[in-house]
């Protein structure tokens, strides 16, 4: 993920080999903070379009460590972390995601799927 300034954006958003996702400046009035967006981004007319993300939240009442995808790829939070995939918190078989047993989300937490695809 890359931090871009805000000359840079307009740039970027024609160049085919953009990452898929941008962390752009936001300003709140006291600081500045970075926003990701995800590839949902478009430009018609002279115009930033910015599609919210697709994305499926679980709050568990008992442990769970399969989950169902809309599409790949996906980001999998737990509890507001990022999760690694390919076996070290997580792994993907066809559209379903499995938790490591030493990851395996418990009754109260909650998991977050972030699609960076078309569901």
């Amino acid at each position: 993920m890359r931090r871009w300034p805000i000359p840079v954006i307009l740039g970027l958003l024609a160049a085919p080999q953009a990452p898929s996702t941008y962390q752009v400046p936001l300003w709140t009035g006291v600081t500045w903070n970075y926003v990701s967006l995800g590839s949902s981004l478009s430009v018609s007319g002279g115009r930033l379009s910015i599609a919210p993300a697709a994305s499926d939240i679980w709050r568990l009442a008992e442990p769970q460590g399969a989950f169902p995808l809309r599409c790949l790829p996906a980001d999998l939070y737990l509890n507001g972390l990022l999760q690694t995939e390919g076996g070290v918190d997580y792994s993907v078989s066809g559209l379903a995601a499995s938790f490591n047993a030493a990851s395996t989300p418990q009754a109260g937490d909650v998991v977050k799927a972030v699609y960076r695809c078309a569901p």
